[in-house]
């Protein structure tokens, strides 16, 4: 974008400019850095039973033999195995998909909201009212409910968020579409179906580390963020660069998160 373009102020309820597309090296590293200290931070978590805020925690639990589990027993292991693949991810989604300027502040907050969410989430797993271990020495045999159930929508979710923008940024290469909406392939089903399947996946993750209460919990907070702030900023950006063409597609595909539900 040429210098003397005016870039016009970010939606209310957006965290990034949308409209802003200049590098940002100093954002895109600190957001990075952010994303990948999140599992180091998962892992002092996990690999301890030290009292937090004065809550009392379990022990450990007894190590897998391997030494690849990092002496993690498995649930804390797979909890540790989602927040560091929810990490990857979005590094990959930064470098790889996103085409917005990563203002410090933006980054700061994003990286900062991601670990505050996955150590709420952890710290809640060692918690003996919360956690879904199922069992003192954390065994999973059988698999609780609440974990299985989670690492499903972790895993579907993920899937959804990341096949549906790969789907977009595939259509925007192509420079005939310039200036198109892109409403095939995932997004034919739901507007908005990235931030169903981070719905998603968010809640999974918050399932299988908590419960089902906490999980409810953290969908119901995110679908308030998401209706309110998220889906309508975006709505007034796309209304903006498209036109009519977003009017058509709203009608077209009345669905917001998920295709037959919201």
């Amino acid at each position: 974008m040429p210098p003397s373009t005016t870039i016009p102020p970010r939606e209310p309820g957006d965290v990034i400019n949308r409209y802003d597309k200049r590098p940002s090296p100093i954002g895109r590293t600190l957001f990075t850095l952010f994303r990948a200290l999140d599992p180091v931070v998962q892992y002092s978590i996990l690999s301890s039973s030290f009292p937090i805020l004065g809550l009392r925690r379990l022990p450990p639990g007894p190590p897998l033999s391997s030494p690849y589990a990092l002496g993690l027993s498995p649930h804390r292991l797979l909890l540790l195995l989602m927040a560091t693949g929810s990490s990857v991810k979005q590094i990959m989604w930064l470098h790889f998909i996103d085409e917005k300027r990563m203002a410090p502040s933006g980054a700061l907050i994003t990286g900062g909201w991601n670990i505050f969410v996955n150590s709420l989430n952890t710290v809640l797993s060692t918690l003996p009212l919360l956690s879904t271990a199922g069992s003192p020495s954390e065994a999973l045999s059988p698999i609780p409910a609440p974990v299985l159930v989670g690492v499903c929508m972790y895993i579907v979710g993920n899937v959804l968020e990341t096949a549906s923008e790969v789907q977009r940024k595939l259509f925007k290469m192509d420079k005939r579409n310039n200036g198109k909406v892109y409403n095939k392939g995932l997004f034919a089903t739901a507007r908005h179906v990235n931030f169903g399947g981070y719905t998603l996946w968010r809640c999974g993750f918050t399932l299988a580390a908590a419960g089902w209460a906490p999980a409810a919990g953290m969908f119901v907070f995110l679908l308030w963020a998401f209706t309110n702030n998220g889906i309508p900023a975006l709505d007034n950006y796309c209304a903006k660069r498209y036109g009519q063409q977003w009017v058509d597609y709203r009608k077209q595909v009345p669905w917001k998160l998920w295709w037959g539900i919201f």
